[in-house]
């Protein structure tokens, strides 16, 4: 598999999905609004452990990556207005 950054940033998805253990999951999206999609398509679909359920932004511009959590705000804002 390959994957190409875009812009020089990506948007990492990670859950805590109960099965017959707790196990984490990540998927890569290559636009914050993807990963929003990803995160609604999820809960529809698994139980999650709603603790343990983050999206990252991985920033590539410098050498030295940059990794920052998407507030949660943003994310309730845009799962509400449906994007």
């Amino acid at each position: 598999m390959e994957l190409k950054v875009k812009d020089n940033k990506f948007y990492l998805l990670e859950a805590s999905i109960f099965k017959h253990a707790l196990s984490n999951e990540k998927w890569i999206y290559d636009t914050e609004t993807d990963a929003v999609k990803g995160f609604k398509k999820l809960i529809s679909e698994k139980q999650l452990e709603p603790e343990n359920i983050v999206i990252m932004e991985v920033d590539t511009t410098e050498e030295k990556w940059r990794i920052n959590a998407v507030p949660w705000a943003k994310i309730a804002m845009q799962l509400v207005k449906g994007e």
